[in-house]
């Protein structure tokens, strides 16, 4: 399993940020991981009050990911490395 989070305001400005940062952006772009699920919460009395986390996973009947599956992402329609397709991706 694999983990991001954040806490900017806007959904783009954190998949933005996100792909900023290499590490993120890694994981993000893993063939390692098939599934992922996405979750933001809002509390305006909070320190950041945005709250955004992404988990990816990789269900054990899957087995280990073949190395010709490099094409993972491409596949779902998302263009690798473009942070607007992704947020749209993950805002469904």
């Amino acid at each position: 399993m694999g983990e991001i989070i954040g806490h900017l305001s806007e959904a783009q400005i954190m998949a933005e940020g996100w792909f900023n940062s290499p590490s993120n952006r890694d994981l993000i772009l893993s063939n390692e991981y098939i599934d992922f699920g996405a979750a933001y919460y809002y509390d305006p009395e909070s320190r950041f009050g945005y709250y955004w986390v992404v988990t990816f996973a990789r269900p054990l009947a899957a087995g280990p990911p073949p190395l010709e599956e490099a094409r993972s992402l491409d596949q779902a329609g998302l263009a690798l490395g473009d942070p607007v397709q992704w947020t749209n991706r993950l805002m469904r």
